[in-house]
């Protein structure tokens, strides 16, 4: 399957809700993979510290190695142990005594004491380190039938061993089938989509003319930039817009620049220039941005905008933050991971405003738009109706906060080493627009006098949301409860007579109770690792909460790589809806339409518990084991 990404090293990302010695937590991981190793990754046992070695020696990752030759063909480095040290490994891991495998344990964000907010002081009470080992992800999904359950088996062993909240792998490959499969084809642009439609259908004719975004940071964790006249780069490759001094590459460490090639072999080549356009491109150009006065710190973050490494995002969510942005816009989407919800909460507690893409072709919210501190863009047509492969929130959860236009938006690319700009789709779009509206926001209303006004007793997050909620356009016909409170609105948004009054705003859930953020009480014990999709209730019932705290981002996963037990879990809330409205009419009916409607309720019931036993079924089929035994526990 093409990846558009080399190989990499197996990653997890550890939560702990309890302080810990590095060197101790190590030492236990190091005990617990030695054993994990033999059942799971026996060649584990063979690689050598001078993998690592040869990693600084060279300031690059190592080339991906045979496990079949004990050396690398190209550069013919010594990876492996000899066959005595070999044995010795084998020794010492049956008699439970750590095997002197070469692990990397690495703190995310360190410091992340001294920098606590006050507006979320809990947050610190979270550890995180990322655990790299020496095994490449190619190596093992070819070992391994069902390589993404065996890596959450993993991590249950070490989250047991070790005493840790969760161990979470970064599932960086899409092993996945798209959902594009079972909607078809996108229709052609409509008319009258030229390329300022999704200005005037925001209404941004009512921005005032000295409100352009200046002063404003934009954090773009996305594929990177290129020197794309679109962006307002001279042919001295510089750009009023672009802080190449600030910018991170987080996908290629040993990158010192964010830009991505021209040409790309990336999966979502220059995918990272084409929402960058709709930031800050100026009036004049082809391509339209909402804040040309803004100023963008890109981080390349990933080639692939589907199903992305969890850990990569949450880094750079940090670095967009030490960058000093003052607001994220990331157009990507994927699984949950409790590392991933920590930082989106940490740069809201931060006074950053966090917007994430609601998802393309699925038809659940995905994250971190899906998280509760996140705000979650749909996607909206020139008709002003939802775009057809925007994400929606079947499970009435009220993740979508706002939909902005995400069909046929024109935006820059690249033809082979050409600068091109045409239409293209994706809630990817309509992210970048709802963030450029958010630098207006902040320049126009002054973010340090919303700060200050706020006094700590609530987030510009939340302040933001509120607003925009408040004054969302909706079209005749919108659905607020799949998607959201209505389409992106300028001339609400930048008038001043709506503005919640900061002085009086109140506390959002994130403070409020803080103790709910990753199902963590205020004691400190570890509960449920992350916040669950209402759909994981509909279907285990009762038994839900042990579920989530067993296997919940496991069960979430699996959902999000399957369009089969996607399809299951969206007709099973179908199911529920109709269960719901069938038994008020029930209740409000007489005589025979009473029967007649109790018997409908009936029938539906027995339908969705068919749907139910089916996913069972479904997930079970290439679950882990450990999602089989969990199930089973409860007789599902």
């Amino acid at each position: 399957m093409r990846t558009g990404q080399p190989d990499r090293l197996l990653r997890f990302a550890l939560h702990t809700t309890k302080e810990v010695d590095e060197k101790e937590l190590l030492a236990c991981i190091e005990l617990a993979l030695g054993a994990i190793a033999l059942e799971y990754m026996p060649e584990l046992l063979r690689v050598d510290k001078s993998f690592w070695d040869y990693h600084a020696k060279n300031g690059r990752r190592p080339d991906p190695f045979n496990f079949r030759k004990k050396t690398v063909t190209r550069h013919r480095a010594p990876y492996f142990v000899d066959d005595a040290t070999l044995k010795k490994r084998h020794e010492l891991v049956k008699n439970g005594k750590p095997p002197g495998l070469p692990l990397r344990l690495a703190p995310f964000m360190p410091d992340r004491k001294t920098r606590s907010s006050k507006m979320a002081p809990g947050l610190s009470r979270h550890q995180f380190f990322i655990l790299t080992v020496p095994y490449y992800e190619g190596t093992f999904r070819r070992e391994q039938c069902k390589p993404q359950g065996t890596l959450f088996d993993i991590g249950y062993q070490l989250q047991k061993k070790c005493g840790l909240a969760s161990v979470v792998p970064d599932l960086q490959y899409p092993h996945y089938q798209a959902y594009s499969t079972l909607l078809g084809n996108f229709r052609d642009c409509p008319d009258g989509t030229g390329s300022r439609w999704h200005l005037d259908n925001i209404g941004y004719d009512a921005v005032p003319a000295d409100v352009d975004g200046s002063g404003i940071r934009i954090g773009h964790p996305d594929t990177g930039w290129t020197p794309h006249d679109q962006l307002n780069f001279a042919p001295d490759g510089t750009s009023p817009n672009y802080d190449l001094d600030a910018d991170v590459s987080i996908f290629d460490p040993n990158s010192a620049s964010a830009e991505e090639a021209v040409p790309s072999a990336a999966l979502n080549a220059h995918h990272g220039t084409a929402t960058g356009g709709l930031l800050i491109s100026s009036a004049d150009n082809q391509v339209n941005g909402l804040a040309p006065g803004a100023a963008v710190v890109s981080i390349r973050t990933i080639n692939s905008v589907v199903l992305i490494g969890d850990i990569n995002v949450a880094q750079a969510i940090v670095a967009a933050v030490n960058a000093g942005a003052h607001v994220i816009s990331m157009s990507l989407g994927g699984y949950p991971a409790p590392i991933l919800e920590w930082a989106v909460a940490w740069a809201v507690a931060n006074n950053v405003i966090v917007i994430a893409a609601a998802g393309n072709q699925w038809p659940f919210v995905v994250y971190p738009a899906a998280y509760p501190s996140c705000i979650a863009v749909g996607g909206s047509t020139i008709e002003d109706t939802v775009w057809e492969g925007s994400a929606r929130d079947h499970f009435r959860e009220g993740l979508i906060d706002i939909s902005a236009p995400s069909e046929c938006v024109h935006r820059p690319g690249w033809q082979g080493t050409d600068p091109t700009s045409g239409p293209s789709r994706g809630t990817s779009f309509g992210t970048a627009i709802v963030a450029g509206a958010a630098a207006l926001w902040l320049q126009r209303f002054n973010r340090n006098t919303l700060i200050n006004a706020l006094a700590g007793r609530s987030t510009l997050q939340e302040l933001f949301r509120t607003h925009m909620r408040q004054t969302a356009r909706r079209p005749a016909g919108w659905n607020t409860s799949l998607d959201g409170p209505g389409i992106l609105n300028l001339r609400g948004l930048m008038d001043r007579r709506t503005l919640p009054d900061p002085r009086r705003f109140p506390f959002p859930p994130i403070i409020d109770d803080i103790g709910n953020l990753l199902g963590v009480d205020i004691t400190g014990n570890a509960g449920n690792r992350f916040t669950p999709p209402r759909w994981v209730e509909t279907v285990f019932g009762d038994n839900a909460e042990s579920v989530v705290d067993q296997v919940g981002e496991e069960l979430v996963t699996m959902m999000m790589t399957d369009p089969v037990l996607a399809s299951l879990v969206l007709a099973i809330g179908n199911a529920a809806e109709t269960v719901e409205q069938a038994a008020e009419d029930a209740a409000n009916a007489i005589g025979d339409a009473r029967d007649a409607a109790e018997e409908f309720v009936d029938d539906t019931v027995e339908e969705a518990e068919e749907l139910v036993e089916e996913f069972i079924d479904e997930a079970t089929d290439t679950a882990s084991d450990v999602v089989n035994e969990v199930t089973g526990w409860f007789g599902l």
